[in-house]
């Protein structure tokens, strides 16, 4: 899954962040991740728990804005 970040200055962080939450993370822009959570049964809950992690990352970092690009 494709995430977009409005602040590129923040993708290190969110980059980081994720790959402590076990995902497999690489940057593909400077505004943009490819994620995938490797212990997701399927694409539903791969789907879910990035989403997850995206508001708890975002909670974290009020100044920050991401979005899943599908």
């Amino acid at each position: 899954m494709n995430v977009l970040l409005r602040q590129p200055a923040l993708t290190p962080d969110l980059l980081e962040f994720l790959r402590q939450a076990n995902c497999v993370v690489r940057q593909t822009a400077p505004d943009r991740l490819e994620a995938t959570i490797p212990d997701a049964f399927d694409e539903r809950q791969a789907s879910l728990e990035l989403e997850l992690y995206l508001r708890v990352w975002q909670a974290l970092n009020p100044d920050g804005s991401v979005r899943i690009v599908r």
